[in-house]
């Protein structure tokens, strides 16, 4: 969020009464309301967080100003801050505490120093939850060991609370429309009291239009600065260059500097709808298959899990991360799986149960996000999957309940959703992986059936993937996997990695794609795939040899279910002329003599062997070779050559002329 405001803020003029003269401390208090009938609703308008960070416009950052890092510590105050992403919300009252300080969104060469603090789990620290008057007034120092000259301290001013803006003045905003189609937006200063009415001020007042998102948070657009001299009234307008459909509009934010003395000089406020948001049910079914020298194998495919979340389209707030929440399944007839580690937990819920969970605010989700999701948890706060008769949740109704001021109760029916057998029939994702010097470069990815992995099929509906390599052994790669962006609207085509990655490290590779055959509502398939299990006993898989022949070339492979079989010959023999390579099984040379050959051989590990019999039958040469070639002919050919029992006539021959002499 900070990344995309800091043009904005550049015409911001913050307090410096006590301010280092290298860097000062910057606040930015945030409020939100709802977006109601295309216009600002301050019905159920509330604090939403604080945004504290130590600035500086004024200074060239170098890449050593990038990398620095520091403390800010806090003398007192009584605020929660949010935790991090496991960390959840921590509660502080009246005592000191001292955050992590590095840069955010700063890059070298542009003039901006920008440090904000950070969690103990490398997130950014929200302050929120009794923040809005619990730091009035707290003394806030920062210290950097690396560049002394960017130490100071100042203390957060008295600042408008959100109710006490709410009593006195606000910005507003309404869309100028034309039928669907928003062509821009009228926006000023007034009282909540009368909205019709721009204010005017002894005093300068910033505004901005910081953005127009939707529900995805993608900006669709956004304004500039407009500087409102003192006693003018405040007010203006703004005209989109494209006209924005009404319902893609989500949000629209609004920063506003006013310059009166002893106050926080920058607040932002949110315009959010629905006000009233429809909560939804996320669904994952989960199914696994295995993967054969680098491409999908479906031999063993099969249903693995669901899991499934509640959620809804709505900016997340410090409320919703504590709030007590539980979703009701109904019928029962399931198994329990950790949803971390996908560990079965040993818990079956009979059938014809109606079972309670209670639900915790997805670990992906960080306050100001658009969005919340709810995951259902054990009594151990154990993140669930539903594995072993899960499939039987399709069609199912569930019932979740919150605080009624969050106003996100309600009810959803698990989708039905597309068996192993009826995926693998119509349409499953396949990949195969591109490696080079022992490093996956690239994977070539398409949906096909699994009868026929050659020809990628096209779906009738939309189809988005996402690939991702799971537990990358590489401390470089956050998150110990490495993963793809979404891949839209595309059922075949090659992912090349930024970074390519040993073959070794790979443990496995999931392939999630979401399908959107209801065209309001997506259903997530992932799609595992790990390494064929290595077989732990030998076995000798050859059935029969084929038959050789004296003087002429022979090769044939023995094969076993294991990789790296020792191979040899333990009773009999094979044909003379034959030998056995123990490290290849490989069986090869050139017959000597006419036979049936019986041996038996042997494939064996470390630990285990196996044992065979074979016969290999070695025929006699009808046009073979003998080695001798006549004067003036080639080897070769009945011709130019003679066999064995014509040379033993001609030698009868020889010595009976001899005789008549």
């Amino acid at each position: 969020m900070v990344k995309k405001v800091l043009a904005c803020l550049l015409l911001a003029v913050l307090w410096c009464s006590c301010a280092s003269a290298g860097t000062w401390l910057y606040l930015s208090h945030r409020s939100i309301a709802g977006l109601t009938g295309g216009h600002s609703d301050y019905s159920d308008a509330r604090f939403l967080s604080f945004l504290v960070a130590v600035a500086d416009y004024d200074t060239q950052a170098t890449q050593d100003d990038v990398n620095l890092t520091g403390t800010m510590t806090f003398s007192g105050g009584n605020y929660s801050f949010w935790n991090g992403r496991n960390g959840g919300m921590r509660k502080i009252s009246g005592t000191q505490h001292t955050f992590g300080l590095a840069s955010s969104g700063m890059s070298a060469g542009n003039y901006l120093l920008w440090y904000q603090p950070f969690t103990t789990s490398g997130d950014e620290a929200i302050f929120c939850l009794s923040a809005d008057n619990g730091l009035n007034g707290v003394n806030v120092s920062w210290n950097f060991p690396g560049n002394p000259s960017y130490n100071g301290q100042d203390t957060i001013p008295i600042h408008r609370t959100t109710q006490e803006q709410l009593a006195s003045y606000v910005p507003y905003v309404e869309y100028i429309s034309s039928g669907s189609q928003v062509t821009g937006l009228r926006w000023r200063m007034v009282n909540p009291s009368d909205t019709s009415k721009a204010l005017s001020f002894d005093y300068p007042v910033d505004m901005c239009i910081n953005s127009v998102r939707n529900a995805s948070n993608n900006t669709l657009y956004s304004g500039e600065w407009k500087l409102i001299e003192a006693g003018n009234v405040v007010e203006g307008t703004e005209t989109f260059s494209t006209p924005i459909d009404e319902s893609e509009i989500f949000n629209i934010r609004i920063y506003f500097n006013p310059y009166e003395p002893d106050a926080a000089k920058n607040y932002l406020w949110y315009f959010c709808k629905p006000l009233t948001p429809e909560p939804y049910i996320g669904e994952n079914f989960m199914f696994r298959a295995s993967m054969v020298n680098g491409k999908a194998n479906y031999s063993s495919a099969r249903f693995a899990s669901l899991f499934f979340d509640i959620e809804a389209d709505i900016i997340a707030e410090a409320r919703h991360f504590t709030a007590d929440a539980s979703v009701t399944i109904p019928g029962g007839g399931y198994s329990l799986n950790d949803d971390n580690t996908g560990k079965e937990l040993d818990v079956t819920v009979p059938e014809g149960t109606d079972k309670a969970f209670k639900l915790r605010m997805h670990r992906g989700v960080a306050p100001g996000d658009s969005y919340v999701e709810y995951q259902p948890i054990d009594e151990n706060g154990v993140n669930l999957d539903f594995s072993g008769g899960a499939e039987k949740l399709a069609g199912r109704t569930l019932t979740w309940t919150f605080p009624a001021e969050l106003r996100l109760s309600g009810s959803g029916t698990i989708s039905s959703f597309k068996s192993t057998s009826q995926q693998l029939a119509e349409g499953v994702p396949y990949f195969e992986i591109v490696s080079r010097d022992g490093n996956i470069t690239a994977i070539n990815y398409k949906i096909v059936t699994a009868s026929d992995t050659s020809t990628a099929v096209t779906p009738s509906y939309r189809t988005d993937f996402q690939l991702r390599f799971d537990r990358i052994i590489d401390d470089s790669v956050e998150g110990k996997y490495y993963r793809s962006s979404w891949i839209n609207r595309s059922a075949s085509g090659t992912w090349t990695l930024e970074k390519p990655q040993p073959l070794s490290n790979m443990e496995s590779i999931t392939v999630r794609y979401r399908t959107w055959e209801n065209p309001n509502k997506s259903i997530l398939y992932h799609w595992e795939f790990y390494p064929a299990e290595a077989p732990s006993s030998p076995a000798i898989t050859t059935t029969s040899f084929p038959s050789a022949t004296v003087d002429t070339s022979y090769k044939a492979t023995l094969e076993s279910n294991i990789s790296g079989a020792r191979w040899s010959v333990i009773s009999g023999s094979l044909p003379d002329g034959l030998e056995l390579d123990p490290t290849t099984g490989d069986i090869i040379g050139t017959p000597e003599a006419t036979g049936n050959y019986t041996f038996t051989v042997r494939a064996e590990n470390d630990s285990e062997s196996a044992d065979k019999q074979f016969t290999i039958t070695v025929s006699k040469n009808q046009g073979g070779s003998t080695g001798i070639t006549p004067l003036g002919g080639t080897s070769g050919g009945c011709e130019a050559r003679l066999s064995a029992s014509g040379l033993f006539l001609l030698a009868l021959l020889v010595k009976r002329l001899r005789g008549k002499k």
